[in-house]
């Protein structure tokens, strides 16, 4: 409020000429206004000698900014008092400006114009509240006040002055104490200063428009994502498969790769989706197993080149009709062998391998009644589905809910891998560069072991030899499923990542498995995840599909402190120390 020479007073106390209301004014009231350092008038100190009443109660009141009424019942029975608050009424007759200040001291009726105002009283009946009713007071009288910066009054500090000017623009300075906290902290968090400087973790890289991501892969230079089927209008159909040559900072759809129908009549595409990919290392080719669900599959498998622009269908018409659930490629054939499994998971299917030789030019089915001699002759038939696959040179491994298999004859004859009871069900293989006898494995105890090896957990990463079993004790044990492994072959360090909170461990074969932050985005939002290499050697590249935030491609790496909010659940043991949980 600006200033104006006509207040001479800050406020003007109403009061009735009652003994009790007078001496309560100036014995109690009048102090500690004017120890508050507020200018008061009263009637009968600063009315002047010889002054009529009915111009000097005026005059007093158009020169305070505020007037007090004390009102109790002699107050609200005096005519005076009822001139007063008439005065003032015109003054402000919206009371906008508040001008009026009603305060209660006795229990008594409120006067019709403060009644019909509804204005909301101090309240002094009670002796007890008194003080927290004061200082409110106080306060709202301070709010129309200009208070100078106390230098400008000629000291250099002065507590009591800075207090009187705090208390009074307390709310502004407030305000812009908090604007001046969040530009600061937007300067510090733009300079990067701790803890806003940069950290290692989870850093997205790309970001893929979909919430339908299957699978990661990369060719080359080429990164490429699957998508589940579908069954779309032509024109606005999702191909089931993308590609990026930008390393996934821009995608393009691998058109028609994945079409199964297109009808002119009903506008209406149907697509397979990619279950699993292979790539040879040796011609860098990426070989794709696709599924129809419900309709008939007539993709087979599917060969991609020259960095995922050229592509073409193997195995038809042997693997028309066919759900495949996993494909491997065997080294160091030319032409390249593979090697694929059907998504069957109960008899009576007769062939659960297709095996082609040529580089996916034929395709010939392989029985469960071929003949193999002991101890080559374990019937996966009767353990399926298949839960992971993969191939270590010319071997091939499959994990089952029954343990872990091997051939070595592509597919024709099974032994299961010495050392592990049935009771593990594999879920997720990788190959340990080197060591061509040697896998990593994730096992999930179907009994629930309570303790094994000095770990309270039921699920293990484990290294296995093909004759020996576990090599050592579990790289890690853990409560939660793992869903992905993965060997860096220059550092000889293992991942394994489990997807909906979007954990990741790191580990090497000399030590135990340790937790990295979590994916900032699978922290509120259940993910998905898949992984691939990265296009240098380090942590793998990890695909993450969430509900609520879409696709994105991470690399663990150094950056931005908000992509790195990930905490570890740390929901696994050392099996060096005893008793962990």
């Amino acid at each position: 409020m600006s200033a104006n020479p006509e207040w001479l007073y800050d406020v003007y106390i109403s009061h009735s000429d009652a003994d009790a209301d007078r001496t309560w004014v100036e014995e109690w009231l009048l102090p500690r206004l004017e120890r508050a350092g507020l200018r008061v008038a009263v009637g009968f100190r600063d009315l002047k000698i010889g002054e009529p009443i009915a111009v000097g109660i005026p005059r007093l009141i158009r020169a305070s900014r505020r007037t007090l009424v004390v009102l109790t019942p002699s107050a609200v029975a005096s005519q005076w008092n009822e001139f007063e608050t008439l005065l003032v009424s015109t003054l402000d007759p919206s009371a906008q400006k508040r001008q009026l200040l009603p305060l209660q001291l006795e229990p008594c009726e409120l006067p019709a114009r403060i009644a019909a105002l509804k204005l909301h009283c101090a309240d002094f009946r009670r002796e007890q509240k008194r003080t927290a009713a004061y200082h409110a007071l106080e306060n709202d009288i301070r709010d129309a006040l200009d208070i100078p910066l106390p230098p400008s009054v000629g000291k250099t500090f002065d507590r009591d002055a800075w207090r009187v000017w705090l208390q009074r623009y307390r709310r502004e300075t407030r305000r812009i104490a908090f604007a001046l906290c969040v530009v600061g902290l937007a300067l510090w968090m733009g300079l990067e200063l701790p803890p806003f400087s940069q950290r290692a973790g989870w850093q997205p890289i790309a970001t893929f428009d979909t919430k339908e991501a299957l699978h990661l892969a990369r060719l080359e230079n080429t990164l490429l994502i699957s998508t589940e089927a579908r069954t779309e209008k032509c024109a606005s159909g999702d191909p089931g498969l993308w590609r990026s040559s930008d390393r996934g900072k821009t995608w393009a759809p691998v058109l028609r790769a994945l079409l199964i129908e297109e009808s002119e009549k009903t506008d209406r595409c149907i697509y397979a989706a990619i279950s699993a990919f292979a790539l040879s290392a040796s011609s860098n080719v990426l070989y794709a197993a696709t599924t129809a669900g419900n309709f008939t599959n007539t993709v087979g498998v599917l060969r991609l080149s020259q960095q995922g622009t050229q592509w073409e269908r193997l195995g038809l018409p042997t693997l028309a009709g066919k759900n495949l659930s996993h494909i491997v490629v065997l080294e160091r054939n030319t032409p390249a062998h593979l090697l694929v499994a059907t998504g069957d998971s109960s008899p009576p299917a007769e062939h659960l391998f297709y095996r082609s030789r040529d580089d996916g030019a034929t395709w010939e089915p392989l029985s469960k009644t071929q003949t193999c001699a002991p101890p080559r002759q374990a019937d996966l038939y009767a353990v399926r589905p298949i839960k992971a696959m993969i191939a270590v040179n010319r071997t091939v491994y499959v994990g089952t809910r029954e343990g872990l298999y091997a051939s070595d004859d592509e597919g024709e004859c099974w032994e299961r891998v010495s050392g592990e009871a049935t009771q593990f069900s594999y879920n997720a293989l990788a190959a340990i560069p080197g060591t061509p006898n040697q896998i990593l494995a994730f096992a999930d105890d179907q009994n629930q072991a309570s303790d094994r090896d000095g770990c309270r957990a039921t699920r293990f990463v484990w290294e296995l030899d093909r004759a020996r079993g576990r090599v050592t004790q579990p790289l890690l044990c853990t409560a939660l499923p793992i869903s992905a492994l993965y060997v860096d072959a220059a550092s000889q360090t293992w991942y394994a990542l489990n997807h909906g909170k979007g954990n990741m461990f790191r580990g090497t074969f000399e030590s135990p498995g340790v937790e990295l932050p979590n994916i900032t985005q699978c922290i509120l939002d259940f993910c998905l995840a898949d992984l691939t290499s990265d296009f240098t050697a380090g942590p793998p590249l990890v695909l993450v599909r969430g509900a609520l935030w879409g696709t994105r491609i991470y690399r663990y790496d150094v950056g931005k402190w908000y992509n790195t909010l990930g905490f570890a659940n740390w929901d696994f043991c050392d099996p060096k120390k005893k008793g962990c949980q």
